[in-house]
């Protein structure tokens, strides 16, 4: 992520990094957002503390979405034994 950081901070303020068509602008301007993840759930109408994953999968990684469905199937098994 070092490398990352410095490669964006030493770019021209208006190049584009990336196909994404963002300046480099955008990504010094907001590097805090794209360079720690912290993470918040919206649970029984309130939202929690914020924390840190320590554990997952990049986005596009070919596990994702079977990771997803194992998830959401155990997840449905617990909110069905809740309700019984």
């Amino acid at each position: 992520m070092e490398e990352v950081c410095g490669s964006i901070f030493n770019m021209s303020p208006l190049k584009a990094p990336m196909m994404d068509g963002f300046h480099a602008k955008f990504y010094q301007a907001n590097w805090e957002c794209v360079s720690s993840s912290s993470m918040q759930l919206f649970w029984n109408d309130s939202l929690s503390e914020g924390f840190i994953p320590s554990r997952g999968v990049r986005q596009g990684n070919p596990l994702s979405p079977y990771l997803f469905i194992l998830v959401m199937e155990r997840l449905g098994h617990l909110i069905e034994a809740a309700i019984e």
